[in-house]
């Protein structure tokens, strides 16, 4: 229970502090699109940034984590990222 909860609590403060200076960013340096889609791409993004830190330290917990272990969560993650791109613009 303990440990859930930190992971928990861990997963939902990198998604709020990564959407945050995600959105920052893009606010500062792309100012070519509307508000409210910067922060929708800043919270997905965020979400996988996110998932995929806790997947790696889940991993590491278990001594599991390798380096293709952590190459394919990426990939993973990546193909996953250019789905959402590209099923939004169908």
């Amino acid at each position: 229970m303990g440990f859930s909860l930190f992971y928990v609590s861990l997963f939902l403060s990198l998604v709020g502090t990564s959407a945050i200076i995600g959105f920052l960013f893009r606010f500062i340096a792309l100012r070519k699109e509307l508000v409210f889609r910067q922060v929708i791409i800043a919270f997905r993004q965020s979400f996988l940034f996110s998932g995929a830190i806790i997947a790696a330290l889940l991993l590491q917990s278990q001594g599991m984590l390798t380096w293709y272990n952590a190459f394919f969560l990426i990939a993973a993650l990546t193909v996953l990222e250019f789905f959402l791109i590209s099923y939004k613009r169908v």
